[in-house]
């Protein structure tokens, strides 16, 4: 993981490399940047950055805005002395901020989230009828079987593939994909309630039944990875 740090206080920068520096394992790398023009240069090589929202002559709004006009969506992390601002960020691909004096405090959080982050934007490859089907794991809603076809099911369409339905969930991250019943699993990341049996997802019209054997199981992913988002 290339992770970047983009503020214009050196002794901020020289505190956030000593801090993350226990985090992080030895093929992660991290650079710093005091101006956001120079980073801007470079952006599509990292996988996340760490953003100073009042940076002066770009500031981290701005630099957003230009990421993504230039169609780089890396995940973001505002880090700011005045968390008000971070408000007019909304909107943005931003999975959080850290106030500077919450650093040490902060920082574990935000790396695990942005390591889950990186793992829906990984790809995987199924092999439909005709051909081979990649997708990212973010975009899968949920798989299920339909008659005797594994059927993965995205915000746009349905796609039956080859496969068993533990084949398939065997290419899947299990720290966010959850078996609801013996023939459906989701993406919890998706997941918006749980009411009694049945777990409510984005995108999808009708819930879907969580058997009793696997509610504790399902609630408890639906927990903590509502905890992560805050």
């Amino acid at each position: 993981m290339h992770i970047a740090c983009i503020d214009d206080s050196l002794p901020f920068q020289e505190e956030f490399r000593s801090v993350i520096s226990s985090l992080l394992s030895s093929s992660d790398e991290l650079d710093c940047f005091s101006d956001a023009r120079l980073f801007l240069n470079d952006a599509s090589a990292f996988d996340a950055a760490f953003l100073d929202i009042e940076m002066e002559p770009l500031n981290g709004i701005g630099l957003m805005e230009q990421m993504h006009a230039a169609g780089i969506n890396i995940p973001v992390i505002f880090v700011t002395s005045h968390p008000e601002y971070v408000f007019r960020s909304f909107g943005m691909s931003v999975i959080g901020f850290i106030e500077k004096d919450r650093l040490l405090e902060e920082l574990p959080r935000i790396l695990q989230k942005i390591r889950r982050e990186l793992q829906l934007m990984t790809t995987v490859t199924f092999q439909d009828q005709q051909s081979a089907v990649s997708i990212a794991q973010n975009d899968i809603l949920f798989c299920d079987m339909i008659g005797r076809r594994v059927c993965l099911h995205t915000k746009d369409s349905s796609i039956p593939v080859s496969g068993t339905l533990e084949s398939v969930y065997e290419k899947m991250d299990p720290e966010i994909f959850v078996y609801v019943n013996r023939s459906c699993f989701v993406n919890m990341t998706h997941a918006v309630m749980i009411d009694k049996n049945d777990i409510y997802m984005s995108g999808v019209e009708k819930p879907l039944e969580i058997s009793r054997y696997r509610r504790k199981a399902v609630l408890a992913k639906f927990i903590v990875l509502r905890k992560e988002r805050l």
